[in-house]
């Protein structure tokens, strides 16, 4: 570095651009549309990692706090649906969580990235005639729900964790958002049901029964 000029040796070639500001929503774009991700490259042969739920917290406003708290309450039943291997339980509770996700009205680049994703991957699932693509689609949902959950917080009475299975998608791996500790798997339902770990305590709800605000870091380990 020189002042405020710095000397790159390599890797670049006269005329291309250098993100130096919004790296974080470029990044959102990219794995909105499924190409590979800026931010958490790891090799092509390992596991991608929980690190890529390890983005930057956003002070965001309490009513938005509490619609994402109601996103992630109507987000559960899909979870519980294809634990137990039912399509038509996952079906049936699409419409609600689409309903949620429509009635938030806040805007940033950082959650207009997330919803669209969101909203992509719930209508796709919407479509599935097998539950092996329900399965396929709610990855994609979760791993929206849990950046958004880690980027904002949420107020909401339930207690939220974040769960893992090594072997879901082929053994690339899977997560999702879980009311309680114990692993009720949705990648493979009562074949594995206990499949899993519990990485990390994403929400914990108030002892009197209130929820937290979420506008501070959860507590508990670092997955």
């Amino acid at each position: 570095r020189a002042g405020s000029w710095h000397l790159i040796r390599e890797g670049l070639k006269v005329g291309e651009e250098v993100v130096t500001r919004g790296g974080f929503m470029i990044d959102s774009s990219l794995q909105i549309t499924a190409r590979p991700a800026m931010m958490s490259q790891t090799p092509a042969n390992k596991n991608p990692g929980h690190d890529q739920f390890d983005v930057p917290r956003i002070v965001a406003p309490h009513g938005f706090t509490r619609a994402l708290g109601d996103l992630v309450t109507s987000y559960l039943p899909l979870h519980a649906a294809l634990s137990h291997d039912s399509l038509s339980g996952t079906l049936a509770a699409l419409p609600a969580f689409s309903a949620r996700l429509k009635a938030v009205r806040h805007r940033d680049p950082v959650w207009d990235g997330y919803s669209a994703g969101l909203k992509a991957a719930a209508e796709r699932m919407a479509r599935s005639k097998t539950i092996a693509t329900a399965r396929a689609e709610f990855y994609t949902l979760s791993r929206f729900m849990i950046l958004a959950v880690r980027s904002y917080g949420v107020d909401t009475k339930e207690e939220l964790h974040l769960h893992y299975c090594p072997m879901a998608r082929n053994n690339k791996g899977g997560w999702w958002i879980a009311p309680r500790p114990g692993i009720e798997n949705p990648f493979f339902g009562a074949s594995m049901y206990r499949c899993g770990e519990d990485l990390d305590l994403l929400h914990r709800a108030a002892k009197n029964g209130s929820a937290a605000t979420g506008t501070k870091p959860a507590e508990g380990r670092k997955p």
